[in-house]
Order: C-alpha cells, then sequence, then structure tokens
C-alpha cells in the first residue's frame, strides 16, 4: 500500500510478489544493466534525453505525485524538476544528441 505521508490517505494498492518473481526481476534487471553497459555512450545519451524530454512533458503530474508522496513543498518538488532539465541539457551536450522535434 502506498501512502500519503502528510494526510495519511491510501494512495494505491501494491501486489505482493513471490520470491521467484523477485529473483526473476533481479535477474532482469542485471541482464539489462549488462546490455546498457554495452551501449555507446552517444546511443545511451540520446536515450536518456529522450527519457527526460518525456518527464519533461509530464511535469505538472509528476509534480503533483511527487508532492503526494513525498509531502515536500511544491518549490522543492519544482526544483527537482529544473535539474532534471539540467540533466537534459548535460546529456544532449556531452553526447552530441540532439534534443527531438517533439518538445520543439
Amino acid at each position: 500500500m502506498v501512502v500519503n505521508p502528510a494526510t495519511e490517505e491510501e494512495m494505491a494498492e501494491l501486489p505482493q510478489s513471490t520470491v521467484e518473481e523477485i529473483r526473476a526481476a533481479i535477474n532482469k534487471a542485471y541482464n539489462a544493466y549488462l546490455k546498457w553497459s554495452e551501449t555507446p555512450l552517444k546511443t545511451r545519451g540520446k536515450l536518456l534525453l529522450k527519457a527526460a524530454e518525456l518527464l519533461e512533458t509530464s511535469r505538472e503530474e509528476l509534480v503533483k505525485t511527487m508532492i503526494a508522496v513525498s509531502s515536500k513543498p511544491k518549490g522543492i518538488v519544482q526544483l527537482h524538476g529544473a535539474y532534471m532539465v539540467w540533466i537534459r541539457y548535460a546529456f544532449s551536450h556531452l553526447t552530441g544528441a540532439e534534443r527531438s522535434s517533439a518538445t520543439t
């Protein structure tokens, strides 16, 4: 169960996982890590840039959710959002990746 710490209101119910499901998830994550570590830096940068752009398009919804689950003030949550934009900027310049036309 996910509970809003400020209001103690139940926000969501989460399913219980078996030991086997947890082991399978860990193995999948490890295999994904191995594949990711072999991915060229420029490709990783482009993928992370796209992920950051998708997060930017959902910023208001993410701010509301983060406030609800963390009880942090809106200004602090928005500061985290600004940091996310900086990360996108850094990835685009460090890897030479271009911003997609979806956000321009």
